[in-house]
């Protein structure tokens, strides 16, 4: 899926072309802007058919045969309860309680009220760090679709109802974007959701409808400040990443404060380090601000 990830960023980055409420858009040469949350960054090029009706104008598109059953929501990935919490007051923070929250197509509740009160409470303590967030690695809203023209389409044509309970229960807002690079064979269909959804878990189940040919949630490129939570029982820590420097390749400057907070609310402020300090990164760097802890 390498090509939709670079799709994506040119889809998404200002210099690829323009999108309309009618569900087109037209490719222009180019590659992706250079934000540090641009998604996808790529040095693809090509021309790109204008795909020219949004959903329910071009009822003349006969069906296609999309030999499958028509596929369930499997109710059993989230609650309806769950859904209808989502999107949170604090969009950012919900990413990251989904991010603790795995296996879960919707972030969990406590763990969301855990992240909000505790951030809240070192932005307060270390007003310099009150604008860093989280920096994810899916936007938790756009999944990706890669389907053939005659599908496309049915899709456009409104004849496609294999997907509708899902873009109904996970709110998919119409119109979606079609874009077909030259005379390729397949179009690649943008859908964004109305909550955070751990997007490539519901790529997996849009994937496997009838006439897609593979799926995947919308990805972010690049880098930049974030915040790390390592949870635990009742101890979890967090580091707030100040960092800078090259964050469209990485960040190459670092800048971290290490916190603990308790079950109840306590809040204890432990050490601080900088990437410029020649001494090099004490233990706990590595340990609660890895990769992996940090987006």
């Amino acid at each position: 899926m390498r090509s939709a990830r670079l799709l994506v960023g040119l889809f998404l980055a200002s210099a690829c072309g323009r999108g309309g409420l009618d569900g087109t858009t037209e490719m222009v040469d180019g590659g992706a802007g250079d934000s540090a949350q641009a998604m996808g960054a790529s040095e693809t090029r090509g021309e790109a058919d204008v795909i020219e009706s949004p959903v329910d104008a071009r009822p003349d598109v006969p069906a296609v045969d999309t030999a499958g059953p028509v596929a369930g929501c499997l109710p059993g990935l989230a609650a309806p309860s769950e859904l209808a919490a989502t999107p949170r007051a604090d969009v950012n923070l919900e990413l990251l309680a989904l991010k603790l929250s795995p296996g879960r197509i919707v972030a969990n509740e406590a763990v969301y009220q855990r992240v909000v009160r505790d951030v809240g409470a070192i932005r307060t303590a270390q007003k310099q760090l009150a604008g860093i967030g989280f920096f994810p690695v899916q936007d938790g809203r756009t999944i990706t679709l890669v389907v053939p023209v005659a599908i496309s389409e049915q899709m456009q044509a409104g004849n496609y109802h294999n997907w509708d309970c899902l873009n109904d229960t996970y709110g998919a807002s119409l119109p979606f974007e079609f874009i077909r690079i030259g005379n390729a064979d397949n179009v690649f269909v943008f859908l964004k959701l109305k909550g955070i959804y751990a997007v490539e878990l519901l790529a997996g189940e849009y994937g496997r409808l009838p006439g897609v040919t593979s799926a995947e949630g919308g990805g972010i490129g690049g880098d930049g400040p974030t915040i790390c939570v390592t949870p635990g029982d009742a101890t979890w820590h967090y580091v707030f990443d100040a960092a800078g420097g090259d964050c469209p390749a990485g960040c190459t400057e670092h800048a971290y404060s290490h916190f603990v907070t308790q079950t109840d609310g306590a809040l204890t402020t432990l050490e601080t380090w900088s990437g410029a300090d020649p001494t090099g990164a004490p233990a706990w760097v590595a340990e609660y601000a890895n990769y992996a802890k940090c987006h």
